[in-house]
């Protein structure tokens, strides 16, 4: 069998498969190695083409479907710690001669097992947001991380929801990004992300491109409120606003619940999912380790619009042609002029 020849760049991984450190084995036959980390509920993703072309992966070394994965890269960088991707299981599996004979290996962040994706039903009754996550994070055997608010709930419904269906709808009902990642059901507040100090400052330079994108509307700041007091059987009607200012279009928000607080923190929720796409922008660039979803960097070329942006997806690639290269999906701080 011909040997092929090691990128350096590509040397520069590390990955084991069930707990066996197979870095050296694999290194002659990788192609690229693709990994994808999301902000939301969407499952982390690691992708790995490997030249097939004496046909071993078809047979002696064809993987099994629930095999595990873990992968670093950026262990060449000489300075910097490696970007650790975590724990993956084999999904998918695909072989093709369509640009030379490939194989490759499609897998998912482990902890979005079919458990957390069966369809379930389900009362909740005279409870909080805290133990409704709780019970869920128990049901799978899930560390629940992070610092979720007090807020009572007098009755939430699941129903023909998958668990990651219903944890998504309440997380942006109640103004929290979560993701799962190995044993930990992760939830954190929008505003903690967002408000985070800045990782690292981009600079633009010839291996750097961008799109940069806003909407033309203006920033709605203003939720008019409309809730039902089920306690007391009465309507009530109040505005909350953002940014410490009104807005002429206003966003209506109904729901019930017996807390004030509870109805002003769903149309908090709601101003920022209506505005979350407004400011936007895709970067791609050499990779660093601290390229990961969820953390903020600052974008400093983009002239009026120069500011921090929450990474909401950074995408990583290690290829024989062009090394360790990112792209980021940033959101850009709510402004208006």
């Amino acid at each position: 069998m011909e040997t092929l020849a090691i990128n350096p760049v590509l040397a520069g991984f590390s990955l084991s498969i069930r707990g066996r450190q197979v870095t050296a084995d694999l290194a002659p036959f990788i192609e690229s190695i693709s990994y994808t980390d999301n902000l939301g509920a969407q499952a982390d993703t690691l992708d790995i083409v490997l030249d097939n072309s004496s046909g071993i992966w078809l047979n002696d070394w064809y993987p099994e479907h629930g095999d595990t994965l873990e992968c670093s890269l950026g262990l060449a960088h000489l300075t910097n710690p490696p970007l650790t991707c975590g724990l993956f299981e084999i999904d998918e599996l695909e072989a093709s001669n369509d640009n030379g004979e490939l194989f490759v290996i499609r897998a998912l962040a482990t902890g979005t097992e079919k458990a957390l994706r069966s369809k379930n039903n389900k009362s909740f009754h005279q409870t909080t947001l805290n133990a409704v996550i709780a019970y869920i994070a128990t049901q799978h055997n899930l560390t629940l991380v992070g610092d979720i608010e007090v807020l009572a709930i007098s009755h939430i419904t699941q129903h023909q929801e998958t668990d990651l269906e219903f944890l998504t709808r309440i997380s942006r009902e109640y103004g929290y990004y979560f993701n799962v990642k190995g044993q930990q059901l992760i939830f954190v507040k929008y505003a903690d992300l967002s408000g985070q100090t800045a990782v690292m400052s981009i600079h633009k330079n010839k291996d750097t491109r961008y799109n940069l994108r806003e909407s033309v509307k203006s920033v709605t700041t203003t939720a008019r409120l409309e809730y039902d007091n089920i306690k007391q059987g009465k309507k009530h009607r109040s505005k909350v606003t953002q940014l410490g200012r009104a807005s002429a279009d206003e966003l209506v928000v109904y729901t019930k619940t017996d807390d004030p607080k509870v109805a002003k923190t769903q149309a908090a929720a709601a101003l920022d999912n209506h505005n979350e796409d407004r400011l936007t922008a895709e970067i791609s660039l050499p990779g660093d380790y601290r390229y990961v979803a969820g953390n903020v960097v600052h974008l400093p070329f983009l002239g009026k619009r120069a500011g921090d942006y929450l990474i909401k997806q950074a995408s990583h690639r290690v290829d024989r042609s062009s090394g360790w290269t990112a792209t980021l999906l940033c959101q850009g701080n709510l402004q208006d002029e």
